[in-house]
């Protein structure tokens, strides 16, 4: 049973920041506590940790359009 609600906005849209944030609140977050952490990123393609970064988006368009691409830390698609 949930005992404790937090919830967390940040107004950074920086990638590298939001994903380390959201990976150092999954390895705090208490048994009984449910965090709801809200954040967006600009111009980024975030991927999961197995995927091939060249085969799910186009990185030489990313790079020339000052796109950002970043790596979470669970699996998943793009």
């Amino acid at each position: 049973m949930i005992e404790k609600t937090k919830i967390i906005c940040v107004n950074t849209l920086d990638p590298w920041w939001n994903l380390s944030i959201e990976e150092y609140l999954l390895d705090r977050v208490g048994e009984n506590e449910c965090i709801l952490y809200l954040w967006q990123n600009q111009n980024t393609v975030v991927i999961g940790k197995n995927q091939n970064a060249w085969r799910e988006c186009r990185t030489d368009l990313l790079e020339s359009e000052g796109g950002k691409l970043a790596r979470r830390l669970s699996g998943g698609g793009a």
